[in-house]
């Protein structure tokens, strides 16, 4: 989770998605929850692990969720409002590559998802896990993957990923109901230990944010004297009773009380350049992540137009 968060910090967007969260009840939506943004989700609630699908969007969009009539599997979604006045459909979506979770029926219910909302200004992404599509006639080998894209087809979608996602394959996929919704969409380098790469891209439309943004926190007036005063007064064993989810509750309201009573506001700027917790060093080590990560898949960079024989000659200099 610092990662990811770091990742956003970095890369500042205002939509997210995210496919194979693995929720479950055990696991509460404060440890999905990022500041700033409305968190919806959806957990495979057939009682295996694994799946889950999160969308958090910024907050100041004033995102509403959406429930489809489609059964299909590991699906999210919310509605906001552009500026043309219409409501903006966006989703997340897994289809498991288990065929036990991607039977023909599953299968069936994802194609009719597409035809629920064909019309809808749309933005749906997710892993699809069809490796056998070639996106650029567009041709799927097998039959439901021809089903699956026969109805995207049919719905007038754009697909927008034209490179692998996930050591050469292209499963993870970008949709929208207008072919110029999207310019380009970019392939990052993975997060963590997952073997997909993070995508990004800029939707050109102009969603409606709210007139009144939440005020802002100054902590570094905060009053951090009277805070431990009162929390040294606090009977932590009367406090905190019950399950796990009722203390985190209850030290969470303690917490925010304190928040109110003793840091001050002030107006709110435009978005942060750089989040609390980070130093400017971690900063510019996670864009320069970034940027290497560009040069590396680009294929004009100067250094792959080299010989293998003078690479090789550079190596053994660097090493001796």
């Amino acid at each position: 989770m610092p990662e990811f968060v770091t990742v956003i910090e970095s890369v500042q967007p205002d939509i997210i998605g995210v496919t194979e969260s693995w929720g479950s009840d055990d696991i509460s939506d404060s440890e999905f929850s990022i500041p700033g943004f409305d968190l919806f989700r959806a957990d495979r609630s057939n009682g295996h692990r694994g799946g889950g699908v999160l969308l958090l969007v910024n907050s100041r969009m004033n995102a509403i969720q959406c429930k489809l009539h489609s059964k299909f599997t590991d699906q999210i979604w919310c509605q906001i409002k552009i500026s043309n006045g219409e409501d903006l459909l966006i989703g997340v979506c897994y289809r498991s590559p288990n065929a036990q979770f991607s039977d023909k029926a599953n299968n069936n219910r994802l194609c009719e998802m597409i035809d629920e909302i064909s019309g809808r200004p749309v933005i749906l992404m997710g892993d699809f896990n069809y490796p056998d599509i070639d996106w650029t006639i567009p041709y799927g080998q097998l039959q439901d993957s021809q089903q699956f894209i026969n109805h995207v087809e049919d719905s007038h979608w754009t697909q927008h990923i034209t490179e692998g996602t996930c050591n050469g394959s292209t499963l993870d996929l970008v949709f929208t109901s207008e072919p110029d919704m999207i310019d380009s969409v970019m392939v990052l380098d993975r997060l963590a230990n997952s073997d997909h790469n993070m995508l990004q891209w800029e939707v050109q439309l102009s969603p409606e944010f709210s007139a009144f943004s939440n005020p802002r926190l100054d902590y570094t007036q905060a009053n951090y004297v009277a805070m431990r005063q009162e929390l040294q007064k606090t009977n932590w064993s009367s406090l905190l009773q019950g399950d796990t989810e009722s203390m985190w509750l209850a030290f969470h309201s303690l917490l925010k009380s304190l928040e109110m009573k003793y840091v001050p506001r002030k107006k709110s700027s435009a978005r942060n350049k750089k989040a609390p917790w980070m130093t400017y060093k971690a900063v510019r080590l996670t864009n320069t992540k970034h940027r290497l990560f560009r040069k590396y898949k680009n294929y004009r960079h100067p250094v792959l137009w080299i010989s293998p024989g003078v690479i090789s000659k550079f190596v053994r200099c660097q090493t001796v």
